[in-house]
């Protein structure tokens, strides 16, 4: 029977032969200090892992690890462009990126093969175990869901402002304006990209809703777009 630190040797050397897969456009990198937490049916995930196992070249008493085999869904109601997953064997781990279009609903099988195989020495059913979760998410329309995180919304509407906001590639944009509202009255337009609320960079509609959460009606809150290739700046009135 292989012992433990075998095992963990042996995920070594299956780590020294990571490649890149061409056919997929899959590519490996190494995790640093992964933290594990929940489950894949814990509903934290837009991507639920049906199946993750290494997968082999010959029998059961000497077998050659090939690579890694996931089965998962996306569960999302969103189309998803790439997904990292985080793949993890006794103390080792590493981040696997599948890149593609995974449509809501659809159970997808990928291989994840490496180039060179150490063989395992192994009687019957004792080859070591391997665990995988979704580690980050980005969808079609520009969000990006990360672990620990619940997916974001593609658009928000925020009442204060007169403003529905998406969250876009290249920041937050003004989908849509109220007529009258603070933000028109302040010199905002439709398709502005907010850069800065409050003094406070913005890359998500969250960091918006953080200033907000602390700021009074009646407040005075300095906000900068981008504009046809220009930085402009306008003052809110909440």
């Amino acid at each position: 029977m292989l012992g433990e630190g075998l095992n963990i040797s042996m995920f070594v050397r299956f780590m020294s032969g990571l490649a890149v897969l061409s056919i997929l456009g899959t590519t490996w990198a190494a995790a640093a200090n992964p933290v594990f937490g929940n489950s894949p049916s814990s509903g934290q995930s837009p991507i639920a892992v049906n199946d993750c196992q290494f997968y082999y070249r010959g029998n059961l008493l000497v077998g050659v690890v090939d690579g890694v085999r996931i089965e998962y869904t996306n569960e999302s109601r969103h189309t998803a462009n790439l997904i990292a997953f985080l793949v993890k064997s006794g103390q080792h781990s590493v981040v696997i990126r599948d890149v593609g279009k995974f449509s809501p609903g659809v159970e997808i099988v990928h291989k994840f093969r490496k180039q060179t195989g150490a063989a395992i020495y192994s009687p019957l059913f004792s080859h070591p175990k391997v665990t995988c979760r979704a580690q980050e998410v980005h969808f079609v329309d520009g969000t990006t869901w990360r672990y620990g995180q619940t997916p974001i919304a593609s658009t928000v509407t925020i009442g204060r402002l007169g403003l529905i906001l998406k969250n876009a590639d290249d920041g937050v944009t003004i989908a849509t304006i109220a007529p009258g509202g603070p933000s028109e009255l302040a010199g905002l337009k439709q398709n502005d990209v907010i850069t800065s609320f409050g003094g406070n960079a913005v890359h998500t509609v969250q960091d918006i809703e953080n200033v907000l959460s602390i700021t009074q009606a009646g407040a005075k809150i300095p906000v900068s777009v981008m504009r046809n290739g220009a930085i402009v700046t306008a003052t809110v009135v909440l």
